[in-house]
């Protein structure tokens, strides 16, 4: 009976006890109003990220993504295969001037036409020593952003005698089908550029 008598009396201490937590801990209204407005603003934020992820997304209204991979991947071989391989002469360079600034922008041409040019006595006349471009491969990171897409040029020029090649990191617009930004680095030059 004593013990009996204990274990009640234990209960009673643990249940007191119990319900003295419960009532310091229990949120003040305060507390919840503070947490349902988080909760509001984090699910607002999440749409809004929702909303302007889904417009980016290569797959919003049947954007298609294939071909504006084809599209840009065509003009921009074409623009590093014209600074390095199809410019024989000055008169070349201004022929193409205006495409390959538009697909490449003015500051990577220049870039460029700095390994295959040389002047003469005469500072506006270009010696262009360009032999040849064995290949160039257009290559897309992971598209997840049609308005920044970034595209790798991995290209192999022959120039006085020696076979370069070039890594160009282009960020473009797969929508404006436009250049946002580049760099150029040289990745390997070899005497060898025979055939």
């Amino acid at each position: 009976m004593n013990q009996e008598k204990s274990a009640q009396q234990l209960i009673w201490v643990l249940a007191i006890v119990l319900a003295v937590v419960a009532v310091f801990t229990w949120p003040s209204q305060k507390n919840l109003n503070e947490t349902k407005q988080q909760i509001t603003d984090t699910s607002h934020t999440i749409q809004k990220t929702k909303s302007s992820m889904e417009k980016a997304s290569p797959y919003h209204n049947s954007f298609d993504l294939t071909d504006a991979e084809k599209k840009a991947s065509d003009q921009i071989t074409s623009a590093v295969t014209t600074v390095w391989g199809g410019i024989k002469s000055e008169e070349d360079y201004q022929a193409k001037k205006a495409e390959i600034n538009k697909t490449l922008g003015s500051k990577m041409v220049d870039r460029m036409l700095v390994y295959i040019t040389a002047q003469d006595e005469n500072p506006k006349n270009w010696i262009f020593s360009i032999d040849g471009n064995d290949t160039t491969s257009v290559t897309f990171a992971n598209v997840n952003d049609v308005n920044d897409a970034t595209i790798k040029v991995i290209t192999t020029p022959k120039v006085g005698g020696k076979q370069h090649t070039f890594l160009l990191t282009i960020h473009w617009n797969l929508k404006k089908q436009q250049l946002i930004s580049d760099s150029l680095k040289e990745l390997d030059s070899s005497t060898d550029a025979s055939d």
